[in-house]
């Protein structure tokens, strides 16, 4: 099952499963990169994580180190958390707001114009994956 992530700095990642352990930097830990994630499922149904511990703890020197010299990767365990289904217009919005908000990252591959006109008719969960697959430049990919 494909899921279309949105982050709240207006990237965009696609995923194909939903895994409970995801490998993060000390960076993202610190910064809480989970926190504002939208994850749109295939099956309609709107998500969004968090870590599957009490508290994250993000002291003054790990924050330091991870944006300078040392920033190593560790495991989390995650909870995925249902926020109900979702309309597809919803959908639609939110990557046009990340598409309008991008600075030369999502429209690589594709100018600004084009994948609004690609996304207008786009009316299934499937053929707005097409769009953002070929936003991100993986038209090849299945």
């Amino acid at each position: 099952m494909s899921n279309i992530e949105i982050h709240k700095d207006g990237s965009i990642d696609i995923s194909s499963e939903l895994t409970s352990t995801r490998t993060l930097s000390l960076l993202a830990i610190t910064e809480s990169w989970w926190v504002g994630l939208r994850i749109y499922s295939e099956n309609g149904t709107l998500l969004s994580m968090e870590p599957n511990i009490a508290t994250v703890t993000s002291r003054f020197w790990s924050r330091l180190l991870a944006n300078t010299v040392y920033n190593p990767t560790r495991e989390m365990q995650f909870n995925y958390n249902s926020s109900g289904p979702y309309a597809l217009a919803s959908l639609k919005e939110d990557i046009q707001r990340c598409v309008n908000m991008d600075d030369d990252i999502l429209t690589q591959f594709m100018e600004l114009e084009e994948i609004v006109s690609a996304l207008k008719p786009a009316d299934t969960f499937d053929k707005v994956l097409r769009v953002v697959k070929e936003m991100l430049g993986l038209n090849n990919v299945a």
